[in-house]
């Protein structure tokens, strides 16, 4: 066996590892499960060691696969990043497409910015939906499906960079015109009025349940909403409340005519952040895209009071 094809079997072997899984390797490999299956046998004979066993429907490491793993990462992953800084990225010509995994809030408000910048380079950047929940949006960033995502942080996977772009708070929303709110609502209105709430498809709760910082009451629900946008539009045509982003509030409340108003809870404030993968630290198309969504989140000029 060469030294070339060791090198090719310890890499990949070191995928299988990190993703605990034949199947999420072999997707990220672009390879069959059977070849990286077949990969990782050879290297056990070659090592005269067992990598791995299975476990129920999965596979765990056995104690000498984590000791190879420690020994190996570093050097493998240093030849990596010494490719990366070597290529080096000019977005005028390398014909990139980058995708970008993000929350309906931050896909609003970025697109327009996002579409100017693609017309004056050579590439590509897509906004995709995120997930429906944090362990798919983990593995999709894990096989690369996605360069990065922009999204809550709620929960932190280790191995991951989160850094923060900016906090905002939930706010009230209610139509111009409203017959009983004028410019505040007290937390006995509140839970008189009927409400149109938006469901967090990641935790089944409401956003205010998902935020507030003290027990809620049950409320009227007029309406369940999947939608920041749908919500926004079913309060303008109605007298019920909504609680929303503010940010997003303030941008549809003249073209839907609406109200926004402090809510009557306490609720935590909501983080947003740019999240990737800590392998993809040093690759210079990777640092251009996370600084170029710094610089347009400073262009909008987002007020994080």
């Amino acid at each position: 066996m060469t030294q070339k094809n060791d090198l090719n079997l310890l890499a990949m072997f070191l995928e299988v590892y990190r993703l605990k899984s034949i199947t999420l390797a072999a997707q990220k490999l672009e390879l069959t499960q059977a070849a990286v299956s077949s990969a990782m046998k050879r290297l056990s004979q070659r090592c005269q060691h067992e990598l791995f066993l299975r476990q129920g429907r999965g596979i765990i490491a056995t104690d000498f696969a984590v000791q190879l793993a420690n020994k190996i990462a570093p050097a493998i992953d240093s030849v990596g990043h010494t490719f990366a800084q070597f290529s080096g990225f000019d977005p005028q010509q390398s014909g990139f497409e980058f995708r970008i995994s993000a929350i309906e809030v931050i896909a609003n408000l970025l697109l327009p910015a996002i579409e100017a910048l693609c017309k004056t380079i050579q590439l590509n950047i897509s906004l995709v939906q995120a997930p429906s929940n944090h362990t798919e949006l983990i593995n999709a960033l894990r096989l690369e499906q996605f360069d990065i995502a922009i999204d809550t942080a709620t929960n932190r996977e280790k191995g991951f960079v989160y850094q923060p772009i900016f906090t905002e708070d939930i706010v009230l929303i209610c139509r111009k015109g409203h017959p009983r709110i004028k410019n505040s609502i007290s937390l006995e209105q509140y839970y008189t009025e009927r409400h149109i709430t938006l469901r967090l498809r990641r935790s089944n709760l409401s956003a205010v349940e998902y935020y507030a910082s003290e027990q809620i009451a049950e409320r009227k629900i007029a309406m369940e909403s999947s939608s920041l946008l749908q919500q926004i539009a079913q309060v303008a045509q109605s007298d019920c409340i909504g609680a929303c982003s503010r940010h997003l509030a303030l941008k549809y409340a003249d073209q839907f005519q609406i109200n926004i108003l402090p809510m009557p809870l306490t609720l935590a404030k909501v983080e947003y952040c740019l999240i990737w993968h800590q392998r993809m630290n040093d690759k210079p198309a990777h640092i251009w895209l996370r600084n170029q969504l710094g610089l347009l989140f400073s262009e909008l000029n987002i007020n994080t009071n």
